[in-house]
């Protein structure tokens, strides 16, 4: 799985982007993937959102940049990629017969 991630920083992201995804679908049960999802697409758009909102040169290091952020700046940029994939129709919304409002 993670033979073609040379980068340890890229490695990193990549599991802390499944450990927000986890967290997002675990508190969302009624989400659920329906396709296929790239996780190194997720990440990449995490990090091209940080790049657009900071408009860094494309020199820098993006990733290591991206990697150095203070958590709950880092977090924040994960769940907002997550939530955007989840957008784009990577997902199916089930309704929950179980839950009723009496």
């Amino acid at each position: 799985m993670f033979a073609g991630l040379h980068r340890p920083e890229f490695r990193q992201l990549i599991m802390e982007m499944l450990m927000v995804t986890a967290i997002v679908l675990e508190r969302n049960p009624e989400i659920k993937f329906q396709n296929t999802t790239d996780i190194d697409a997720v990440v990449g758009d995490a990090i091209n959102e940080y790049k657009k909102d900071k408009q860094t040169d494309e020199s820098a290091d993006e990733i290591s940049e991206f990697c150095n952020l203070p958590s709950e700046i880092l977090v924040q940029y994960m769940v907002r990629s997550v939530v955007q994939s989840l957008l784009k129709g990577s997902v199916s919304v089930t309704a929950n017969d179980t839950c009723t409002v009496s």
